[in-house]
C-alpha cells in the first residue's frame, strides 16, 4: 500500500522592507519598444533626410535671398540649382548645378564638415568646418573661382537698371568666425575680387573698365573698390551690415568718353558736377 507524505513545515517569512522603501519594478516591454522605435525613427529620418527639405530652411536662413531649386539627394550628399533673389521679387538662377557633401567627424572634438562644388564657378571645392564645442567656431578654407556678373540684377536698384555684364574672379584666404544666435559672425580673413569686361545696357562704351574689390573680414565685412583701368573710374568704401551693404564712393568718366558715360553716372548716384556720388 502506497504511503502519502505531506510537508506541514510553514514557509519562511517574507523579508520585511524598511519603512518608506519602494519596490523596484522591471521595465515594461512596451516602454522599451516605444523608445527603440523613437530612436530608430529619428536616426532613419536623419540618414534619409531629403534634399528638397533644405529649400525652405536655406530660404529662411538667407532671408529669402537664396533658394535651392530642383534639389536631389539627401542632406548628407546632394545637388541643386541655386537662385538669388532681391527685395523686389526678382530671381536669377546661377549657372550649372551645385553639389554638396556633409560629414560628421572627430578631431579631438565633434566636427561638422560641409564641402560645396560647382563646375561652373568654383576652381577648388569650398570647404566649411564647424566645431560646436569650441565656442561654436567655424573655418572657411581658402578657395577660388569665377562667375558671370549677371546675378547682380537680383540685388535690385541700381543693378537691375544698369544690367551689368562682367567676369568675376575671386580668391579667399582662410576665414574664421563663430556661429551665434544672429547667424555667422566673422573674426578674421579676407577675399579679393577682380572685375573685368564690364559693360552696361545704358552705355555704348565697352568695356567700361577693370576693378579690384577687397573684402576684409573682422567683426564685420569691410569692402573697398579701386579702378585699375578704363574710362569709368570708381572708388569707395563700405561695410556689410546684416543682409545689406552700406557703401559710399565716387564715380567719374575720363575724356573722351565723358559724354557717352553720362547715363551710367546718372544711374549710379546723385550727380555732383562731372562725378556721381555713390551711396548704396
Amino acid at each position: 500500500m502506497a504511503s502519502i507524505y505531506v510537508d506541514l513545515t510553514p514557509p519562511p517569512p517574507s523579508p520585511t522592507l524598511p519603512r518608506g522603501a519602494r519596490v523596484a519594478r522591471a521595465p515594461r516591454a512596451w516602454l522599451w519598444l516605444l523608445l527603440s522605435s523613437l530612436v530608430g525613427g529619428v536616426l532613419t529620418a536623419l540618414v534619409a533626410f531629403p534634399a528638397r527639405w533644405l529649400s525652405p530652411w536655406v530660404s529662411e536662413l538667407s532671408q529669402h535671398r537664396l533658394v535651392l531649386t530642383q534639389a536631389q539627394g539627401s542632406l548628407w550628399q546632394g545637388q541643386a540649382q541655386l537662385a538669388l533673389g532681391s527685395d523686389q521679387g526678382a530671381w536669377h538662377s546661377l549657372p550649372g548645378r551645385w553639389q554638396w557633401q556633409v560629414k560628421l567627424g572627430w578631431q579631438g572634438q565633434p566636427l561638422v564638415r560641409v564641402q560645396l562644388q560647382s563646375e561652373c564657378c568654383l576652381n577648388t571645392p569650398l570647404v566649411w568646418e564647424w566645431m560646436p564645442l569650441q565656442q561654436s567656431r567655424w573655418v572657411l578654407h581658402p578657395t577660388q573661382g569665377q562667375a558671370d556678373a549677371a546675378w547682380l540684377e537680383s540685388l535690385g536698384s541700381p543693378w537691375n537698371t544698369l544690367r551689368l555684364r562682367a567676369r568675376l574672379a575671386w580668391q579667399s584666404d582662410r576665414i574664421e568666425g563663430r556661429l551665434g544666435m544672429s547667424g555667422l559672425q566673422f573674426a578674421s580673413g579676407q577675399a579679393r575680387f577682380s572685375v573685368s569686361e564690364l559693360s552696361s545696357v545704358v552705355s555704348p562704351i565697352a568695356p567700361l573698365g577693370r576693378y579690384q574689390v577687397q573684402i576684409a573680414l573682422k567683426s564685420s565685412a569691410l569692402v573697398s573698390i579701386q579702378t585699375e583701368e578704363g574710362p569709368l573710374r570708381i572708388s569707395g568704401e563700405g561695410e556689410w551690415v546684416g543682409q545689406s551693404l552700406r557703401f559710399r564712393g565716387l564715380a567719374s568718366a575720363d575724356d573722351p568718353h565723358r559724354e557717352a558715360l553720362q547715363p551710367v553716372l546718372s544711374v549710379l548716384g546723385q550727380r555732383q558736377g562731372a562725378q556721381a556720388q555713390l551711396n548704396f
